[in-house]
């Protein structure tokens, strides 16, 4: 079989204050794709990304029991919606985790306050030192603006608790058959489907995720079992899909988002599809292979399927997608879902038109790779060499550093770039990011140049942002919230 059909939902917020029951949102689907997508029918598969609850912000552990009935109702949903379309086949349900999916409570019991009461000279120092190493993921270390204090892990097993909820409902909805573990790295899971020619990955980008760090990451060991699992012999035809929840943009000095990097590994693995939510914006782009090899990696991004009216982004509306796929030409459809001016609890759906894509359905070719990679030219080899001597200086804080080696490269190569800006940001150099990217190549470009633009208040070079075709046009969230905000500045 070479065609398949994605129904992709994400961001389901289940819980007492949704004002939608699993009843109406199950036939609304069910009537969306009936009656009015009927071509998409049968659903092959089902994708779940994230947020199946609502969450419970509390600080004792007895709170977080409130959980318990918000997974019941999303699991009595998501069986239903695999009766319905998957003769209850849940084996083709893909779940992964989302940052509402986490017991805050339990985050905040596995920390202490970290004591810094030393001399003034010794106070200082320490300050630096705790602030550096709480840069580092893998860091113990945490600062909490909630609290204002620096914050110190101290009972791990109590910290790996936060996704315990989530395991429970992963593990009851399967059966059994399929088993979630608290331990970080193995928070990964393959669906494979022979008779798709297709094997989904789910990932957990709530790696080190908690009430005092909401930055997205991928584990780096599950993506290693995940990568090694999946080379061996019977997997080496199939169609390789990634779903996770986080996306990979974000606003300017705000962390909840995945770092683009981490989708490279992902690319260079041969996967030619990433799905994920997070932002409540259906959303469809192409990332780009960075490491000298002709691959990328269509990226589509749900909105949320049940999110309260004050979660939704101005102008947006609660959404979810539908795919077409043929896993022979590479070539993808791309169905956006969106509700209309209906009830809250009683959804009608219609399509969606994104903002910078007239086409409907949109259209898309995967990048199927079916040869090894090239033999990178001695230039290319050169270049990896010295990014990451320059990557090494900015993971140990020497920015300056790291800009010796990036002045001397091309920095038209998408890695410098981005290397550079970084640097720029961490080191406040507010003319140097306007220079580099005053005409930007991506979104996280754009939301840099205009936060830059932002801090030197230069009225003049504010305005001839905003006329620039790629932000003006773009339809990233973050960056049109951003855009927003410096047009009504412009018109006070």
């Amino acid at each position: 079989m070479s065609e398949l059909t994605i129904l992709q939902i994400g961001d389901l917020h289940r819980g007492k204050a949704n004002r939608v029951g699993n009843a109406a949102l199950l036939d609304s689907i069910l009537t969306d794709l009936k009656y009015h997508i009927p071509d998409v029918l049968p659903i092959d598969i089902v994708v779940v990304c994230g947020d199946i609850a609502q969450g419970v912000v509390a600080r004792d552990l007895a709170a977080a029991e409130q959980l318990v009935p918000q997974y019941q109702e999303a699991e009595s949903f998501l069986i239903d919606l695999s009766k319905e379309l998957l003769n209850g086949n849940r084996e083709r349900m893909i779940i992964v985790p989302g940052n509402h999916d986490i017991s805050w409570a339990h985050s905040h019991c596995s920390m202490r306050e970290k004591d810094i009461n030393t001399s003034t000279e010794g106070r200082r120092k320490l300050i630096h030192s705790l602030v550096e190493e709480s840069r580092t993921p893998s860091s113990a270390i945490r600062w909490s603006w909630e609290d204002l204090k620096f914050m110190e892990l101290h009972e791990r097993s109590l910290y790996s608790q936060r996704m315990k909820y989530f395991c429970d409902f992963f593990n009851s909805f399967y059966n059994g058959t399929k088993t979630y573990e608290l331990e970080t790295g193995n928070q990964f899971m393959v669906y494979d489907y022979a008779d798709l020619a297709v094997s989904v990955l789910g990932l957990n980008s709530c790696d080190c995720v908690d009430h005092c760090n909401l930055a997205a990451r991928l584990n780096p060991d599950a993506l290693a079992g995940a990568f090694m699992f999946l080379k061996k012999p019977q997997y080496s035809e199939r169609t390789k899909i990634a779903v996770w929840h986080h996306g990979l943009a974000g606003q300017p000095h705000r962390t909840d988002y995945l770092d683009p990097l981490s989708v490279q590994g992902l690319i260079v693995n041969r996967f030619v599809l990433g799905l994920h939510g997070h932002q409540h914006v259906p959303d469809f782009m192409n990332e780009i292979g960075k490491f000298g090899y002709n691959s990328r990696m269509v990226l589509v991004g749900a909105g949320t399927l049940c999110g309260a009216p004050e979660a939704l982004p101005t102008g947006q509306m609660r959404s979810y997608n539908v795919l077409r796929l043929d896993t022979n030409s590479g070539e993808l459809e791309l169905y956006p879902r969106e509700m209309k001016g209906s009830p809250y609890d009683s959804p009608v759906w219609g399509k969606k038109l994104l903002a910078y894509n007239d086409d409907y359905p949109i259209h898309a070719k995967l990048c199927q790779a079916t040869e090894g990679p090239r033999k990178a030219p001695e230039s290319d080899t050169v270049l990896m060499k010295d990014l990451s001597v320059a990557e090494a200086r900015i993971g140990a804080s020497d920015y300056e550093g790291a800009l010796e080696i990036l002045h001397t490269m091309d920095r038209t190569n998408a890695m410098v770039r981005s290397f550079m800006v970084e640097c720029y940001v961490r080191l406040h150099q507010h003319k140097n990011i306007v220079e580099l990217c005053i005409k930007p190549t991506s979104v996280r470009e754009a939301i840099y140049v205009l936060a830059a633009a932002d801090e030197l208040n230069d009225s003049e070079l504010i305005g001839q942002l905003l006329d620039d075709d790629f932000i003006a046009a773009y339809d990233d969230q973050s960056l049109a919230q951003y855009r927003k905000k410096l047009q009504r500045r412009r018109t006070k």
